[in-house]
């Protein structure tokens, strides 16, 4: 995803993130599977993906989880 950012960095509210290149926005699914993961566990990795997606300036990635990786099936 690197290609679509500048090689420079900007300060958006304390943190730094790559300037945008282009102003089209890239949309982002992600998909996690286990089957023994802790409320806990799914909020921390939801806010590490989300900090993730802030420096590529996307504001809502669409999150799924499945308990086994062959449930994703057909939806990629």
């Amino acid at each position: 995803m690197l290609p679509y950012l500048q090689p420079g960095f900007e300060e958006v509210d304390g943190r730094m993130r790559h300037k945008v290149r282009y102003q089209n926005t890239i949309k982002t699914k992600v998909y996690f599977y286990e089957e023994n993961l802790c409320d806990a566990e799914k909020a921390l990795a939801k806010k590490m993906i989300r900090k993730e997606m802030d420096n590529f300036h996307q504001t809502n990635p669409k999150i799924t989880w499945y308990e086994d990786a062959w449930q994703i099936g057909g939806e990629l």
